[in-house]
């Protein structure tokens, strides 16, 4: 079988973690085995985020000024180990490899935090400083971005106990504008799914998606 590296992508309540599982089982189904790579590693870093991640969903330090630039870095940081730790044996033995979430989200879910934290920068560069210290992440060969309604996304993230503020749903909307321009700049891995209603429909699209891909590769 030939070694396919799969990230889901989205929002926050767009469905990756229970999507990724499903997918994972189907493929099992089908006699195609993968392996998956949680956002975070279980090293020092990764527990760290984990453990930020339950304070702040945005992951934000609990510091008294702009702290975006350090955030980014630790999350870099931590994909880089993924990478060398997990990701790349994985691909070697010529698996599939999912992940929830890699280079993509780093550029839309921090472009907006850097620009809020250190205003008047100007966005390009600093997109491509995201970009450039990205270079050398491996590049996912398909990228699922879960795409869902903003009504879907509230009633979900409110199910599982959180709080949905019209702040948050302006961090969205900066992301999303993000995503959308990724998105067209990498066409050839990108493949979009409506993850509005029933799971088991975006499961069967997802795995043809995955098992077209390993007969193209």
């Amino acid at each position: 079988m030939s070694a396919l590296f799969v990230s889901f992508e989205g929002q926050d309540g767009s469905g990756k973690s229970t999507l990724l599982r499903l997918v994972t089982t189907r493929l099992k189904h089908a006699g195609l085995s993968s392996l998956i790579v949680p956002e975070f590693s279980s090293r020092v870093v990764g527990k760290f985020l984990q453990k930020t991640l339950i304070a702040n969903k945005f992951i934000r330090l609990d510091a008294p000024g702009p702290s975006a630039l350090t955030e980014t870095l630790y999350l870099l940081s931590d994909l880089y180990s993924q990478d060398e730790f997990e990701i790349t044996p994985g691909l070697q033995q010529g698996g599939i490899v999912i992940t929830e979430r890699h280079l993509d989200s780093i550029c839309a879910c921090q472009l907006p935090k850097i620009m809020d934290d250190y205003p008047g920068n100007d966005q390009e560069q600093i997109f491509q400083w995201i970009h450039d210290i990205c270079a050398r992440l491996i590049v996912p060969d398909l990228t699922i971005f879960l795409s869902v309604s903003d009504d879907e996304l509230k009633k979900r993230i409110q199910g599982r106990g959180e709080q949905v503020t019209t702040s948050d749903f302006a961090v969205f909307r900066n992301r999303e504008k993000i995503y959308r321009r990724l998105a067209a700049e990498n066409q050839h891995r990108w493949f979009e799914v409506i993850n509005d209603s029933n799971p088991q429909d975006a499961v069967e699209i997802i795995f043809n998606e995955i098992v077209r891909r390993l007969t193209v590769y």
